[in-house]
């Protein structure tokens, strides 16, 4: 729709300047957009990466219990075994008193 009158012709160059604008805006949003899109991209992998880097080390720790609680059982059957032995060896000493 034109406006007849003196100045329509600075009235259509202020709409074709307003136009641009808003095109240039429309796309430097895209753009911003965009580079966001990858920014959080970027995030998403890195929280990523450092879930399974925490879940390694929730299985090394689980692991190094692991193995810490079998040594302690393995000792704690050791020095049952040790014990067992020595009241063995008592019985038969305590027996061969009593049959001297």
């Amino acid at each position: 729709m034109t406006i007849p009158g003196p100045f329509s012709s600075e009235i259509k160059a202020k709409r074709e300047k307003n136009d641009a604008i808003e095109k240039y805006v429309a796309v430097e949003g895209l753009l911003k957009l965009e580079q966001d899109g990858g920014a959080l991209k970027n995030l998403e992998n890195q929280v990523a990466s450092l879930k399974c880097e925490l879940a390694n080390e929730r299985q090394e720790k689980d692991d190094l219990i692991d193995q810490h609680e079998d040594a302690i059982y393995d000792a704690e059957e050791s020095h049952k075994t040790e014990i067992a032995q020595e009241r063995e060896k008592r019985v038969i000493d305590v027996t061969k008193m009593l049959w001297i």
